[in-house]
C-alpha cells in the first residue's frame, strides 16, 4: 500500500505586544480672575481608541483633561482646569491591519512655564498596541500504514474571542467640603474569569477628591467596586483571558455634602482556549526512502494574566530652602513606570518608580508647599511561570498613605496592584510533508544486531534496524521498556534464494 500522508493546520496564537511609543500633549490655561504665584501640582488623565490601523501604522486620538492646583498672589489656593484633544500616529513594523486594543498611560504631568496669567501644560503619554495574532502552521499528521512516524503532542493557545465593552460603575460617600477643587483616578484590576459567550472582569475604580473645607484643603481616596460581564462569544468555562480595563471618563455630582462619582471604563482584550496537536517530527518506511519537508516553528502560548497587590514605602528630605512640613494635606499626580518584568522559575520580578507630588502645609510660613518624590521599588510575586516566559506588567496605585516624620523628611507608603500577562515561548522541530522516494533495497543479512541506548525509543529501534515496532517486539520478547542501555536487540530476516 502506498503512503498516504495527511497534513493539518494549526491556528497558534496569543496576546502580543506590538510596540510602545510616548507623544506629548500641550495646552494652555488662561488664568483671568487672579494672579499665579506657585503652582502646587499638575494631574493629567487620558482616554484614547485607534481609529484606523495600517500596515505599519496605527492612527490614535483622545483627550487629555489637566488639573493644576495653584496658589495666587493673594495666597489663596485654587484650582482649575483644561482639556485638549490630541490625535497621533504611531509608526512601526509590527503593526498589521486589524483592531488592536491600547494601553496608554500619563507618564509626566506638568507646567513648563507659566506666567502671573498663564500655565502651560505638557503630558506625556506612553502608547502600547497589543493584538492576538494567528500563526497558521501545517504539520504531518499521519501518514498510512506503510509510515513509521515519531510523534510530539505540542500544546497551544488558539484565539477564541476579541472583545470590548463599555460599562459604568457609580458610588457615593460623604464629602463635607464647600468646594471640590480636582481629583485624580486609578484602576484596581482584580480578576478575569472566563463564562459561556461572556468575561467578568472585577476590581475596584478609585478617586482621590481634593476638597476644601472653611479654607482648609484635604484630600479623600474613594473606592467603587465594580463587576462587569463583557459579551465574548465562544468563550467556554476555564477559557485564558489576557485583557485590561480602563477608565474613558469621570462624571462628579457634589449634593449636600455627599460626592456622586460615575465611572465610565472599558474592559477590552482576547480569549484563549487551550489546545494539543500531535505532530509528526521523524518518519522512515521499510519499504522507499522518505522525501522530508521539515520546518522549525517557534511560538508563544498564552498563560493568561493575573493581578496582585504589595505595599512600597520611601521618605523624601526637603531641602534647606523649603519651608519644614507639618502636616500632608494631599498627594497628586500619582504615577508607575515599570522599569522592567520578567519571570523566574516560579516568581515574576516587576521593578520600577513610584511618582507622586505631595502637598504640605507649613505653620512657619503659614502657606502650602510641594516636594516631588521618587520611590524606586522591586515586587516579587509566586506564580506559575519559568524563565524563558515573556512579561508583560501594568500598574497603578491603589492606596496612599503619607505622613511627617520629621519637619524636613517625608514619608510615604503606597500599595501597587500589579496586572501580569504572561506568554511562554516554545518551539518545535515537525515535518509538514513526505513523499516516496527511491525504493529501499532489501537487506542481504539474515539477521542484523542492534545494541540499545540507555531509554531509546521502539520507534528509534525500529528505524535502525529497518523493520517495524510490531517485529522488534516479537522477534524480541525479552525487551523490557524503558531501556537501560545495553541490551541486544536482533530482527530476523527470510531470504529469497
Amino acid at each position: 500500500m502506498a503512503i498516504e500522508p495527511i497534513s493539518e493546520v494549526v491556528a497558534l496564537s496569543c496576546n502580543k505586544r506590538l510596540c510602545t511609543a510616548q507623544i506629548a500633549v500641550e495646552a494652555n490655561a488662561q488664568v483671568h480672575s487672579s494672579s499665579i504665584k506657585r503652582i502646587l501640582g499638575v494631574t493629567a488623565t487620558v482616554s484614547a481608541e485607534p481609529t484606523e490601523v495600517f500596515s505599519q501604522e496605527a492612527r490614535v486620538s483622545g483627550r487629555v483633561n489637566f488639573g493644576v492646583l495653584y496658589i495666587t498672589e493673594a495666597g489663596e489656593t485654587l484650582s482649575l482646569e483644561r482639556s485638549a484633544d490630541f490625535s497621533d500616529k504611531i509608526n512601526d513594523a509590527a503593526i498589521e491591519a486589524g483592531k488592536p486594543y491600547l494601553a496608554i498611560k500619563v507618564v509626566e504631568a506638568k507646567a513648563t512655564e507659566f506666567s502671573a496669567e498663564e500655565i502651560k501644560l505638557l503630558a506625556v503619554l506612553e502608547l502600547t498596541l497589543f493584538d492576538s495574532r494567528a500563526q497558521r502552521t501545517k504539520y504531518l499528521a499521519s501518514g498510512g500504514e506503510n509510515l513509521y512516524t515519531n510523534e510530539q503532542t505540542i500544546e497551544y493557545t488558539s484565539l477564541v474571542s476579541a472583545f470590548g465593552d463599555e460599562f459604568i460603575a457609580e458610588t457615593e460617600e460623604d464629602f463635607d467640603c464647600d468646594e471640590l477643587l480636582g481629583y485624580e483616578t486609578a484602576t484596581v484590576i482584580k480578576n478575569f474569569d472566563s463564562q459561556v459567550d461572556m468575561v467578568r472582569a472585577g476590581g475596584e475604580f478609585v478617586l482621590r477628591a481634593l476638597g476644601r473645607k472653611n479654607g482648609e484643603i484635604f484630600q479623600k481616596e474613594i473606592v467603587c467596586p465594580y463587576l462587569n460581564e463583557c459579551r465574548a462569544d465562544g468563550t467556554r468555562n476555564g477559557n485564558l483571558v489576557d485583557a485590561s480595563v480602563c477608565v474613558s471618563s469621570v462624571e462628579t455630582a457634589l449634593e449636600e455634602g455627599r460626592l456622586k462619582v460615575c465611572f465610565r471604563a472599558r474592559a477590552h482584550g482576547f480569549v484563549f482556549a487551550k489546545g494539543q496537536a500531535s505532530c509528526v517530527t521523524d518518519a522512515f518506511s521499510v519499504a522507499c526512502e522518505l522525501k522530508k519537508e521539515c520546518q522549525s516553528v517557534k511560538y508563544a502560548a498564552s498563560k493568561g494574566v493575573f493581578s496582585f497587590a504589595d505595599e512600597i514605602d520611601g521618605s523624601i528630605t526637603l531641602g534647606d530652602e523649603m519651608p519644614i512640613a507639618d502636616n500632608i494635606v494631599a498627594v497628586t499626580g500619582t504615577t508607575v513606570q515599570i522599569a522592567s518584568a520578567y519571570a523566574l522559575e516560579g516568581r515574576v520580578v516587576v521593578d520600577g518608580v513610584f511618582g507622586a507630588n505631595l502637598i504640605y502645609f507649613s505653620s512657619e510660613s503659614n502657606t502650602l508647599s510641594s516636594v516631588v518624590a521618587e520611590i524606586p521599588f522591586s515586587l516579587t510575586k509566586s506564580a506559575s511561570v519559568c524563565e524563558r516566559d515573556e512579561v508583560v506588567a501594568s500598574a497603578s496605585v491603589a492606596r496612599i498613605k503619607p505622613k511627617v516624620r520629621r519637619g524636613n523628611e517625608l514619608a510615604i507608603r503606597a500599595e501597587i496592584s500589579v496586572l501580569v500577562s504572561v506568554c511562554e515561548g516554545r518551539s518545535v522541530e515537525i515535518i509538514t510533508m513526505v513523499t516516496e522516494g527511491e525504493e529501499i533495497s532489501v537487506p542481504t543479512s539474515a539477521i542484523s544486531l542492534h545494541i540499545a541506548r540507555q531509554n531509546e525509543s521502539l520507534w528509534e529501534i525500529a528505524k535502525a534496524l529497518c523493520t517495524t515496532p510490531e517485529l522488534v517486539l516479537v522477534q524480541n520478547p525479552h525487551l523490557e521498556l524503558p531501556l537501560r542501555g545495553g541490551e541486544r536487540i536482533v530482527a530476523y530476516r527470510h531470504l529469497k534464494k
